[in-house]
């Protein structure tokens, strides 16, 4: 339609096309197999150690911010906010708040004192 309505390429323009499309570097055979590489070695799962601060897993962690009880279930792998898993406190301190918190602070969690 657009070269029906404004005309085709000029000459100059059909010849570098031409000189642009060198037709040695077509593939003409299909991409070989990959290779059969080892599979990769296992990744190591295992939990980060858990913060001495926080309560035990199935524990919730409650606060009262601006008249709404918000209240966090402690996971095995991170937290869970209504019904959305987040990983460090302070993301569900920012999903509260909108505005980052340091996590401990926000939910008044401090370090035990030895005696």
């Amino acid at each position: 339609m657009q070269a029906n309505a404004f005309g085709g390429l000029s000459d100059r323009a059909i010849q570098r096309a031409s000189e642009l499309a060198n037709e040695s570097d077509l593939r003409v055979t299909a991409p070989r197999e990959p290779s059969r590489l080892p599979p990769p070695p296992p990744v190591n799962r295992e939990l980060p150690p858990k913060d001495e601060r926080l309560p035990p897993v199935g524990d919730c962690l409650v606060r009262d911010y601006k008249g709404r009880e918000c209240v966090v279930t402690i996971m095995p792998d991170g937290f869970d906010f209504e019904g959305e898993h987040y990983k460090t406190l302070s993301a569900v301190a920012k999903a509260i708040t909108g505005q980052h918190w340091n996590g401990f602070r926000f939910f008044k969690i401090h370090k035990q004192e030895s005696a």
